[in-house]
């Protein structure tokens, strides 16, 4: 721009008229050009630069926050609808199982009661068979012991006849009243006693008879319940 000054400026019209101008150099009065205003210039420059990339990488960090924020809140979501699955999936399991052990302990119980069902039956019929067979035992021996009794009854009162005659003539020589009646009582006395000590020897061998052949006192409770 200096190199201009003082030089003249021309201008032809189209009529050919030439018009002159001379130049005059007034520029930079404030200094537009100077190294200082340059250096201040570049500076706000750079600091415009600056502050426009620190609001960019602001924004890149407020987009990649954002961006963070929202794959941290996917991948929660996910993480719990795994975790929902997850827990819906033991539940079913554990349903599962519990249902199959409900179904194996009730056929383990059916099972069970039917194999005891079959042994309690084949005990009760082990313990029939027993305690018919020791009724039949009873029997034969009360049948015997009835047969002994009335031998021995029978000669008892083979021996004791000439005493009833004895007894009977004695009476008549006396003149006493009610012979009748006195032989009666006597005959009754000495049947009761008789009785009495059937029965008890009868226990008391049917006891010891039923304790020799091992028979079980539980099946003679069943027995007699029955």
């Amino acid at each position: 721009m200096a190199f201009l000054g003082g030089k003249n400026l021309v201008q032809k019209n189209p009529n050919g008229e030439i018009r002159e101008a001379k130049i005059r150099v007034d520029f930079d009065r404030t200094s537009h050009l100077s190294i200082r205003k340059i250096t201040q210039r570049k500076l706000r420059r750079m600091c415009l630069e600056y502050e426009r990339d620190k609001q960019e990488q602001k924004k890149m960090d407020e987009s990649k926050r954002l961006e963070e924020m929202i794959r941290e809140e996917k991948e929660k979501r996910d993480r719990d609808e795994r975790e929902r699955v997850m827990r819906a999936l033991l539940r079913a399991e554990r349903r599962q199982r519990m249902r199959e052990k409900r179904d194996f302990e009730q056929l383990l119980r059916k099972k069970l009661k039917h194999r005891l069902t079959h042994k309690l039956e084949k005990i009760w019929k082990e313990r029939q068979k027993g305690a018919k067979a020791l009724l039949r035992h009873i029997a034969e021996i009360y049948r015997e012991k009835q047969q002994l009794e009335k031998q021995r009854l029978e000669e008892q009162k083979a021996l004791e006849a000439p005493i009833h005659e004895l007894a009977s003539a004695f009476v008549r020589e006396q003149g006493l009243p009610m012979e009748e009646e006195i032989r009666q009582r006597i005959l009754r006395k000495q049947e009761l006693k008789m009785r009495t000590r059937i029965t008890s020897r009868m226990i008391t061998e049917c006891a010891a008879e039923t304790k020799r052949k091992g028979y079980k006192r539980s099946q003679m409770r069943v027995v007699f319940e029955r």
